[in-house]
């Protein structure tokens, strides 16, 4: 039987990093805010050796690349948990991986950009300017936050998204067999256009609609209609429910 075995790398991170990019071909990554000016890769492995991390970077980037080492044991796994700097990466954190799945919680960021080949994105509090999340074979969701740009996707799999704003964003989301469910307070004013070619849209409660036209993309509009959404399955229902906004600010 392989053994278990655990690793932990500290990176240190230059001066003047503004975007961090992570590349794996086979992590679980978990990416938390730290208050230290430093990056930690912490991990789990079962059975071979401690993956081979590859670091380079010029100006203001980072590029971090995470590959298996060479076992002969077919049982392999890699579990990581980064903690990235609040003060420091502000611009840009992009991830890609093979296989594995990535959780993002609180981090304050101008672009977030995860791709994910197998595998679910897990994403809570997170603010920021533009959010792209894709995962080809695996669950998309999005809970809490802020961004003014979101595009979601998945091929085989579901899109949950919790909208905290309630006017001027926009929403993009697209998975092909699955099921969208976008939740949103009950005051946004937004127009939706949702497509479920194979599915139906479905929404609670009706009462806060202000008009719905039903074609190839049934037109649904809440309030002004001020932000932007855009919803399209092609084997699943699309599911927009309101809810009862809850107060974000301290009592």
């Amino acid at each position: 039987m392989p053994s278990n075995r655990s690793f932990r790398e500290v990176i240190e991170i230059p001066e003047n990093i503004q975007e961090l990019s992570i590349k794996a071909d086979l992590a679980d990554l978990i990416f938390e805010p730290h208050d230290e000016d430093t990056l930690i890769l912490h991990g789990f492995i079962l059975g071979g050796d401690p993956p081979k991390i590859d670091k380079t970077w010029n100006e203001d980037n980072l590029d971090i690349m995470v590959t298996r080492a060479r076992s002969e044991s077919r049982i392999y796994s890699v579990k990581m948990k980064v903690f990235i700097p609040m003060d420091i990466i502000k611009k840009a954190l992009n991830v890609s991986v093979d296989i594995g799945d990535i959780r993002v919680d609180g981090l304050p960021i101008n672009i977030l950009k995860i791709d994910v080949s197998n595998g679910d994105i897990l994403t809570g509090g997170v603010t920021a300017e533009q959010v792209k999340l894709s995962s080809q074979n695996g669950d998309v969701i999005f809970r809490g936050g802020s961004f003014k740009n979101g595009y979601f996707s998945t091929i085989n799999g579901d899109i949950r998204l919790e909208i905290l704003m309630e006017k001027n964003f926009n929403v993009y989301a697209s998975c092909n067999r699955g099921r969208i469910r976008i939740s949103m307070p009950i005051g946004v004013s937004a127009k939706i256009l949702g497509k479920a070619l194979k599915g139906k849209v479905l929404i609670t409660p009706k009462s806060y609609i202000r008009s719905y036209t039903k074609g190839e993309y049934e037109e649904i509009v809440f309030g002004n209609g001020d932000a932007n959404i855009k919803l399209e399955t092609l084997h699943g229902d699309i599911n927009i429910n309101l809810f009862a906004e809850l107060s974000m600010k301290p009592s």
